[in-house]
């Protein structure tokens, strides 16, 4: 391939990400030039292609266009153009994810950019040629908000998209997808041109072998289709039967160099390769791509040994073209296995997408009921607070306070749990009293648990130590004691106990004498995206988020949290932290 190299025309808009891909990979082979393109209007295919082939002249061993909607070109244009192709998405966001995540969120009513693109914001704006109310009205009427699937370019790019935000009147949210869809469209384009290119050279030099030694034509007809194998097992057997019938030696023996591929070919010979020593009718066939070795072939007793020189000078163009085929094979691999794995990850991410929507409805829900009650009482309040006695006011007051209340915890879990799907929550693990955070967790529910007449048993032992973050482990007892208070009856009880687990953790459970839970229930709880809404004996609010921090937090450290309930009996929560020292009873 000395030489030769590949152009990748592209974009200005995806120019960035691209760029970054072949500045931090092995692509010396490859070039990259941009055109300044818009999606709305046509690029001037023609005219263009004509100016870069002109431009480059023999430069390049072939050119490819990637692009969408801008790469228009007339049936059959391309044919007219010698090693110039053009690729045509149908999303130019295919780039960077693929088509079935990026149509999903655009069904969703989501205006996506990426970083490269919001770096030419402005020319946008100036395209649209829209004035600020305009496109307010515009961008309400066909989006709900801007989506910036954040490809991870260095360099702030958060004042372009606010500024886009403000512009377009849409709010914006960050979806991290890194690099590696891109690298895999990338690589897959490029891998296929340099086996292209590495086929052509060698088909041209084993054509002109093949025409000084007619022996050489049956080694050309095998092995001219090696390459179009992607399977290694496949051609390693194919081979293998080509030597045997080229040589006709009395054993075969291949050994694979490559630690990722340890499948069994079975051509395995009984001989042990430590044992066998150069005679004068055996040889090796040693098989390198890019001065790496990938496999090894013992020829061991040819039958015809006054053939041996001959049969060598035959083994090195077998050599060359069964390590390319092989090479090949394996980036094969590698970009199918690649392909699943984004393939898993774009099904998990656009299910997460879906279940954090349907959560966000159901604490948008929960927010607005609190607030429509507190605005009713403030306005009762404002106007008509002299005709209410002292009594009357102060039951408005009290209950004022528990809609406040209620609205301060959902909104520091939301705000925590927001902090937690960021990775901006530290996690400080260190030794501490659990009974200590306990007593602190109490005070926190004290009052409302004192309204309700609950009594609160505390069975912790107090020198009992754990190893975790306190604040989230404070956070998991003050959740889990809030939703105890709020299911248990009027005169109730909820127990904290600890003890001994296996695996050096300490196991902590809540129990109360609360209402309980029916299956149905307990099969959702502690799942982003389902409604487990259950209304406290008091008529309390409650979401489930609590209960989703809990896990987060619990799982964190490693451990594991889970429910056992019978509904008119009660519930007791269980959670695991590891432990330092044992439990020490007083």
């Amino acid at each position: 391939m000395t030489g030769k190299k590949l152009c990748l025309i592209v974009c200005d808009y995806f120019a960035p990400e691209i760029t970054h891909v072949l500045k931090s990979g092995d692509y010396h082979d490859v070039t990259i030039k941009v055109f300044s393109s818009s999606c709305n209007a046509a690029f001037g295919y023609r005219e263009r292609a004509a100016q870069i082939v002109d431009e480059c002249g023999d430069t390049f061993s072939k050119m490819i266009v990637i692009g969408c909607s801008c790469l228009i070109a007339p049936k059959n244009e391309t044919d007219k153009i010698n090693n110039f192709e053009i690729l045509r998405l149908d999303q130019s966001f295919e780039l960077l994810l693929n088509k079935t995540t990026i149509e999903h969120y655009i069904s969703k009513r989501n205006y996506l950019v990426s970083n490269g693109w919001l770096k030419h914001y402005t020319k946008h704006i100036r395209e649209w040629g829209f004035d600020q109310d305009t496109a307010k009205k515009f961008f309400k009427e066909s989006a709900d908000k801007i989506m910036l699937l954040d490809t991870g370019l260095p360099g702030n790019i958060i004042p372009q998209l606010e500024s886009l935000s403000n512009f377009t009147g849409l709010s914006y949210e960050i979806l991290p997808i890194g690099l590696s869809h891109c690298k895999l469209v990338l690589d897959s384009i490029i891998f296929q041109w340099r086996a292209e290119n590495e086929r052509t050279s060698i088909n041209e030099k084993l054509s002109a072998v093949s025409r000084s030694s007619a022996d050489y034509a049956l080694a050309f007809n095998e092995l001219n289709n090696l390459v179009d194998l992607d399977d290694e097992t496949a051609i390693i057997k194919k081979v293998s039967h080509l030597i045997k019938i080229l040589f006709a030696p009395r054993n075969i023996k291949y050994t694979v160099i490559d630690n990722a591929f340890q499948e069994n070919t079975g051509l395995q010979a009984d001989d042990d390769r430590n044992t066998l020593i150069p005679e004068d009718n055996s040889f090796q066939i040693i098989m390198s791509h890019n001065e790496e070795q990938i496999g090894i072939f013992d020829i061991i007793g040819i039958s015809f040994p006054q053939y041996l020189g001959k049969y060598k000078e035959m083994s090195v163009i077998i050599s060359r073209i069964s390590a390319l085929a092989v090479a090949n094979a394996r980036k094969f691999r590698i970009i199918r296995e690649n392909e699943k794995q984004l393939g898993i990850y774009s099904e998990k991410l656009k299910e997460s997408v879906n279940a954090r929507d349907k959560f966000l409805s159901i604490i948008a829900h929960d927010l607005r009921s609190p607030f429509q009650g507190l605005l009713g009482l403030t306005e009762i309040m404002a106007e008509d607070s002299a005709e209410y006695s002292g009594e009357e006011i102060s039951i408005f007051c009290n209950t004022m306070y528990d809609s406040v209340s209620n609205i301060y915890k959902l909104l520091e879990n939301l705000l925590q749990w927001a902090q937690l799907q960021k990775g901006s929550i530290s996690f400080i693990p260190m030794e501490f009293s659990l009974h200590d955070v306990l007593l602190q967790s109490i005070d926190s529910i004290i009052q409302r648990a004192l309204q309700k007449g609950i009594t609160i048993i505390d069975e912790i032992p107090k020198h009992q130590k754990i190893i975790a973050d306190e604040k989230m482990v404070s956070t998991i007892l003050r959740n889990l004691l809030t939703n105890a208070v709020k299911f248990t009856e009027k005169n109730g009880s909820i127990t904290v106990r600890a003890k001994e687990a296996s695996g050096r953790k300490v196991e902590i459970s809540v129990t109360d004498t609360g209402i309980g839970m029916p299956p149905k229930i307990l099969d959702k709880l502690f799942k982003l995206g389902e409604d487990v809404r259950t209304t406290g004996t008091d008529n309390e609010p409650s979401t489930g988020l609590g209960l989703l921090l809990c896990k987060e937090f619990v799982e964190k450290h490693g451990g594991k949290i889970w429910v056992e309930s019978r509904e008119g009996i009660g519930s007791t929560f269980f959670f695991n932290l590891p432990i330092k020292s044992g439990i020490i009873q007083e």
